[in-house]
């Protein structure tokens, strides 16, 4: 219904973040190309918010004798987790010393290449493991927790699957055997699950670890990625958003939040990653500390945060990167969006959400909607609730009509525009009936639009101006058509959560087509 819809379009607003964290950008080059075909619908695209797919329970004693996980790497193999596979020949192995990315698994995305796993038979396992050959077996050890962070991940218990990627990557680094951009890249998608649960002093110490295996590695010759570094920026940049994007939804949406790990006690011993200069995990911030509560605090994240996201964008520029630095806009706008709801002065909340404006509207209209269906719409429809909570902020204020409408007619465009992209591009006809993943968000914008250009007529009546007499007139009918369709739509597919909506918009569009009726015998009498 249309709350639920609301509801949805702050999360499209909020947390980009939440979503795009557990996913950062491709640690090889060439992938995420312009002009690749953009994948999952607008809720997909979208999907913001503190919403997102919840997290498994909290199982704040993975490391119990029960499900104990051995990280040391000369332990025997007597010693191997529970669940980890007793026949050789059910074992899959990966080619090489180093295991696949461990840390795909957190919420039960992909397994290796076909091509690059192999399942192993007694005889083969035993070829690769002579007369136990210690470092073999660690090898095939290793690889185990690997495997069982991905069936984990895929039974959907993902701080189970956390754990074991995370016992991978410390017998990776413990052995000396792992890449630098994969181990870094995957420590920084383990922090991302961590912050998604709101453990936020867990998921600052994985970025830490990772800039300290970067700085050790360097030091010695080694070279990192160019993308790899600038996901270091990014992954530093979305924990700051995240926790902002929390302490908003605490603190002025009133949600109550979950805190899997709320204080430094439940620091897992697993995540001691040995040899490295991190600072002590009692240094980062747990629980209800890592929220700004006013907004001082919460100005702080911002201006912590966004230096590093205007880092990650210096690489991941929007010819090349179209996806990413689309992504990172979002949550650049999310951040500002944050804040101002923190602001209790009307112009200075004003003026955050016009930063939003400045950030978003250059995208708007610069992508190929054929190949970015998704992102297209996002953008436009970003900008719409921008410019509408604008005209919120300002008529709250009590402001001059003519702002009020002038920030409701740039949300009316943008509405426009992403409701046209549903539009048949031979007829201009809408279709019967918009995917079900998009439908909230069309009918969220038909209505929205009706009462933005309701809004909008104060500004009009004021201005007097025969082509902004036109212009408004025009755009009544339009929204007098749309309103209509949009109320036939409801009742044709017996959207019952929407009835109500669809009632109030009927009897808005037919008021505005009065008051246009009134103005226009206003004016042939003062011509008369």
């Amino acid at each position: 219904g249309p709350a639920e819809a609301e509801a949805s379009g702050a999360e499209v607003r909020a947390t980009a973040a939440e979503e795009r964290t557990e996913a950062l950008p491709p640690s090889r080059p060439g992938e995420g190309r312009q002009g690749d075909q953009e994948e999952g619908a607008l809720a997909a695209g979208l999907a913001e918010g503190d919403g997102g797919p919840k997290p498994a329970a909290a199982a704040v004693g993975l490391a119990t004798k029960e499900h104990e996980v051995s990280t040391d790497p000369s332990a025997s193999s007597v010693g191997a987790p529970v669940g980890s596979v007793a026949g050789a020949a059910e074992l899959h192995t990966a080619t090489g010393d180093r295991p696949p990315a461990a840390v795909e698994a957190v919420d039960g995305a992909g397994v290796p290449p076909a091509e690059a796993v192999g399942v192993a038979t007694p005889l083969s396992l035993a070829a690769q493991l002579p007369y136990n050959d210690t470092d073999a077996v660690q090898s095939q050890y290793t690889k185990t927790l690997y495997y069982l962070a991905q069936v984990h991940g895929h039974m959907k218990s993902s701080d189970r699957s956390a754990l074991y990627c995370a016992a991978t990557l410390y017998r990776q680094l413990a052995s000396g055997k792992y890449d630098l951009d994969d181990w870094v890249n995957n420590c920084l998608q383990l922090g991302g699950y961590y912050a998604k649960v709101h453990a936020y002093g867990l998921a600052m110490y994985c970025h830490a670890a990772a800039q300290a295996v970067v700085d050790r590695d360097t030091a010695a010759g080694a070279v990192l990625g160019e993308d790899i570094a600038a996901n270091l920026k990014l992954a530093t940049a979305r924990v700051y958003n995240m926790r902002l994007a929390a302490s908003h939804s605490k603190y002025v949406e009133g949600r109550e939040l979950e805190m899997h790990y709320p204080d430094v006690s439940y620091f897992p011993d697993y995540l001691r990653f040995s040899g490295l200069s991190t600072p002590s995990p009692d240094s980062f911030p747990w629980g209800q500390e890592a929220l700004a509560a006013n907004f001082e605090a919460a100005r702080e994240l911002l201006n912590t945060g966004m230096p590093y996201f205007k880092e990650a964008l210096s690489y991941y520029q929007l010819d090349g990167w179209v996806t990413d630095h689309v992504g990172i806009i979002m949550d650049m706008s999310n951040m500002y969006r944050c804040l101002a709801g923190f602001e209790a002065g009307p112009t200075r909340a004003a003026a955050m959400h016009r930063c939003r404006a400045q950030l978003l509207e250059p995208l708007s209209g610069a992508l190929n909607p054929d190949h970015y269906p998704g992102l297209s719409r996002s953008i436009d429809l970003e900008l719409a609730h921008v410019y509408r909570e604008i005209s919120d902020v300002r008529e709250l204020q009590g402001g001059p009509p003519a702002k009020v409408a002038a920030a409701a007619a740039s949300s009316a465009k943008y509405y426009q525009r992403f409701l046209q992209s549903f539009a048949s591009s031979e007829t201009g006809a809408m279709p019967d009936r918009v995917d079900p993943d998009n439908e909230p968000y069309f009918l969220m914008a038909s209505f929205g639009l009706g009462r933005m250009l309701h809004r909008m007529r104060g500004g009009a009546s004021q201005g007097g101006q025969a082509r902004g007499e036109r212009s408004f007139e025009s755009s009544v009918v339009a929204a007098h058509k749309h309103l209509q369709w949009t109320s036939e739509y409801v009742k044709r597919h017996g959207l019952e959560g929407w009835t109500q909506e669809a009632q109030a918009a009927e009897e808005l569009s037919e008021l505005l087509v009065e008051q246009m009726r009134l103005r226009a015998m206003a004016a042939a009498g003062r011509t008369s």
